[in-house]
Order: structure tokens, then sequence, then C-alpha cells
């Protein structure tokens, strides 16, 4: 078997500036496939979790941005630890993180549940619960880093 032909991260793969521009168009095309197919998930688990029954009657701090924010900073803290076996390709990293997880999980999204469920609830539950998503985010998010550092054979 040959040497990999793509370079690690970082490195431009030749120094013909024609080059450099096409694979920096491709690697932005990549992270963009990435964020189109991470939004639409992000936009299915909302639809399919929300209901017609008023957030108040939901079972507490569960909903459709919690879910997809846990999850993505699980998987983006996965996907960061993962230094040896990600590189096998130089956009597979940029459409994870960049464009999959990083339009799973958003900010103006959790801006926007936040607003909502304060017209709702109040603002000791709203902020309970945005509380609550960063707390699980960050838990998540450090899971999902232990776990790759552990795959990638990494003690720390």
């Amino acid at each position: 078997m040959g040497s990999n032909p793509y370079p690690p991260p970082g490195m431009s793969i030749s120094t013909d500036s024609a080059d450099t521009a096409r694979a920096r168009l491709l690697e932005m095309l990549t992270i963009g496939l990435g964020g189109a197919l991470g939004s639409t998930l992000r936009s299915v688990v909302s639809v399919a979790w929300s209901s017609s029954e008023p957030i108040a009657s939901q079972p507490p701090f569960l909903d459709g941005t919690l879910i997809v924010n846990t999850l993505g900073a699980l998987l983006l803290g996965l996907t960061l630890a993962r230094r040896t076996t990600l590189r096998a390709h130089p956009w597979i990293r940029p459409f994870l993180a960049v464009g999959f997880l990083g339009s799973l999980t958003t900010w103006s999204t959790l801006a926007a549940a936040s607003h909502l469920v304060l017209g709702q609830l109040g603002f000791l539950e709203s902020s309970l619960r945005l509380f609550a998503m960063l707390g699980l985010g960050l838990g998540a998010f450090w899971l999902g880093d232990l776990w790759g550092r552990r795959l990638d054979g990494e003690e720390n």
C-alpha cells in the first residue's frame, strides 16, 4: 500500500495556488454538506419531539434542543479526541466537527428555545432548564473526549 495522498489537516496539498484554492473550496463544500445534514437532523428531531401540548406539560427539561445539543456535545468530544484514526482524510474532522455537529448543536436554537420556555414557564424554571442544558452539554463533551482518548489509546 502506498502512503496517504492527503496531507494532515492544516498543511496545504500543493504550493500551487490553484491547487490550494481548489482544495480549500472542496473543504468548504464538505463542511457545507455536513452542515446541511446536521441542521436537517436537528430539524427532524425537533419536529418529531414537538407536540401540540404546551411545554409546561412535557417532561421537565426534556426537549429536542436538549437531546441534539447533548448528543452533539458527546459526539464532538469524541470526534476531536480521535487524533489518530480520523486523519485518514483531511476533511473528515471538518465535515464532522465544523459542519455536521456545528449545525446539529447550535447556540441560536438554544437561545430561541430558552426564550420560548421563558414565556411559558417563567424565569426560574427557564433558567434551570438553560443551566441544565449547559451542564449536560459540558458533561457530554467531557465524556466524549474521554471516550475518544481511550479509543485512541491515550491514558488522559
